[in-house]
């Protein structure tokens, strides 16, 4: 510290340019303790003076001491210090906010803005902070683009002090946001949109809740597009296709319930400057279950199917969400389409889409009737078992009346392999369905046993079990037909399940050996499902199963062991089985232990 004797030589210290920073903090803080004899009256409010011009002036050298952590825990200590009636009209002097701009947009140092913000808060705590709404914008944009705020999850009590002051800002003006004032927040808000789309920050939703109040102001519903328009004319080179799918987002969240018809014009602008973005911006539309104009829909679609080559399967599957009409009116073109593109498995999804839009439209047994026995012989696709679990999946929402029609006119089909995938779906789809429907309809079912029991027909076992599950005993399956299949050793799983339910219902006493060997190595093992198929039949494979074939079993479920629950464990015999296989294998199988529950 310099040679400071008297109150002269100490102001015309603390006053130099040549005088270090450092040694002008340590020195006033020695003076604020008392540590200095000098008589200097009202010594802290003369630190506080100088405080003020240092932190407003931006020239050097005395520019750079607003960028000084302990500048600013000087100013709380200096603040601490002075008397109530003098500190709240010195700290009103600071350029507080211009100041925290400027910091913003030049530095990203966490202790500096540590002791900015302790600032902010003492004095936004003990004082008061005048801001108007367009430096309330200018301070939001500007602490939401620095790198700091951007890289890391801040502090949360920053992110509510940033909005406590910009709410000030915005509720200060008496006649409320301006036109103008709209549009210079629209063309600044893909910074907010950036930082909603890079930070993990808790308190995020402070930000996206000023953005959406700003944005989506009714007041200003009219001038949204044109906004729009002018943010991509002059940012579409540095927004963020991020920040782009947010904005739609967020467009369609605050538009899609009111008028659809400015979540539609949206669409159109961003993806005619981000075309690539197409299929992403329509599942968010998709997403909201709202219908679009027709004429909309149509120009999407006649733009995606011009190069039969080229068909974007999703957008076609979205486009079907949206508009069921469209969807209904495609129905030939989606036939004929699946003939060239069987191989796609985004077709099965548009093929579910096509469903689901004859379904809310309330025409479902046109699609029994017209379009899906006409499909049939076009393409493999139609009898997918994906596809044959979305139609069966809509034969719960229909009527006695309808399945009876829709029964009826599958009887008349003249081609059996047009009828197997309907039957399939059917059959499948009354699983789920009301006790009043399965039984209203029993009678015209079981009416086609002799078609149900058709040698040689390996389509016909799954409808055969689900009519076991469905009307158990009164379905009069033909059990000879399960000798013919051993012999020919089928691949079908539904065989191995109608003869495991054939067991369930006691119909036949027991399953060959060589049938329980086909069943785990050809079905069960290979299973993506394994545990689902396997808990489904573990009363019969307990006590059908060899022993033998059960300890087949066991180093799968082993694999299994933590989706173990406690049924498993009901069943002594695999119970026991699995234990000796850990025993046998406990360097591999160590850790399977602590998931086997011990009774005691």
């Amino acid at each position: 510290m310099a040679d400071i004797n008297s109150a002269e030589s100490f102001t015309k210290f603390l006053r130099s340019k040549n005088s270090s920073l450092q040694e002008i903090i340590n020195t006033c803080q020695s003076a604020i303790d008392g540590n200095i004899d000098i008589y200097l009256p009202n010594t802290s409010i003369f630190i506080f003076n100088l405080l003020i011009d240092r932190l407003n002036d931006t020239k050097a050298p005395f520019g750079n001491w607003k960028y000084d952590p302990q500048v600013w825990q000087l100013l709380i200590k200096v603040y601490q210090s002075t008397p109530k009636s003098q500190c709240n009209k010195l700290i009103q002097k600071i350029k507080l906010i211009e100041i925290t701009i400027d910091i913003f947009k030049s530095k990203a140092d966490s202790q500096l803005f540590k002791s900015l913000f302790d600032v902010i808060k003492m004095v936004t705590t003990e004082s008061f902070i005048d801001i108007d709404e367009p430096l309330a914008n200018s301070l939001l944009f500007a602490y939401l683009s620095n790198e700091l705020v951007l890289s890391s999850t801040m502090n949360l009590q920053w992110n509510e002090l940033i909005n406590d002051i910009y709410q000030i800002g915005i509720h200060k003006s008496i006649l409320g946001i301006s036109k103008k004032s709209y549009s210079k927040f629209f063309q600044e808000s893909p910074i907010i949109l950036k930082y909603l789309t890079f930070t993990t920050s808790p308190s995020s939703s402070i930000f996206q809740s000023i953005l959406i109040t700003r944005l989506f102001d009714q007041e200003f519903t009219t001038n949204f597009i044109s906004n729009l328009e002018t943010l991509l004319k002059n940012q579409s080179k540095t927004i963020t296709t991020d920040s782009i799918q947010l904005l739609f987002k967020l467009i369609v969240d605050n538009y899609a319930n009111t008028d659809m018809t400015i979540c539609e014009q949206s669409y159109t602008i961003l993806i005619t400057k981000f075309p690539n973005l197409a299929e992403d911006l329509l599942s968010i539309l998709a997403n909201t279950r709202k219908t679009l104009t027709h004429e909309f829909a149509l120009g999407i679609f006649e733009k995606e199917t011009t190069d039969d080559s080229k068909i974007n399967w999703k957008m076609i599957k979205y486009l079907f969400e949206l508009d069921t009409k469209l969807a209904v009116e495609s129905a030939d073109f989606v036939t004929t389409s699946t003939k060239s593109h069987k191989e796609k498995e985004g077709i099965i999804d548009v093929i579910g889409s096509l469903v689901n839009a004859y379904i809310r439209n309330r025409d479902l047994v046109d699609f029994f009737t017209n379009v899906w026995p006409k499909a049939i012989p076009i393409s493999s696709i139609w009898n997918h078992e994906k596809v044959i679990s979305v139609i069966a999946d809509s034969i719960k929402g229909i009527t006695v009346r309808q399945l009876s029609m829709i029964l009826e006119h599958v009887d008349k089909i003249e081609i059996n392999n047009v009828k197997y995938p309907i039957y399939s779906a059917i059959t499948k789809g009354l699983l789920m369905s009301s006790d009043n429907i399965i039984d209203n309809v029993k009678a015209i079912i079981l009416s086609k046993t002799d078609f149900f029991n058709q040698e040689k027909t390996e389509e016909l076992w799954e409808i055969r079990y689900y009519l076991l599950c469905l009307y158990r005993h009164s379905y009069e399956f033909n059990s000879s037909l399960l000798t013919q299949s051993t012999k020919s050793k089928p691949k079908n799983k539904y065989y191995y399940f109608l003869t495991f339910r054939l067991l369930e219902l006691n119909i036949i006493p027991s399953v060959p050996e060589d049938v329980q060997s086909e069943f785990i190595s050809t079905i069960l093992l290979p299973a993506d499902d394994f545990l689902k198929v396997f808990q489904r039949w573990i009363p019969v494979i307990t006590n059908h199963f060899s022993s033998g074939s059960i300890q087949s079993i066991i180093p799968k479920i082993a694999d299994h062991v933590s989706e173990l629950d406690h049924y498993f464990y009901e069943h002594t015999q695999l119970t026991s089985a699995l234990i000796q296989h850990i025993a046998e294998h406990i360097e591999e199988e160590w850790k399977a232990l602590e998931y086997v529950p011990i009774t005691t």
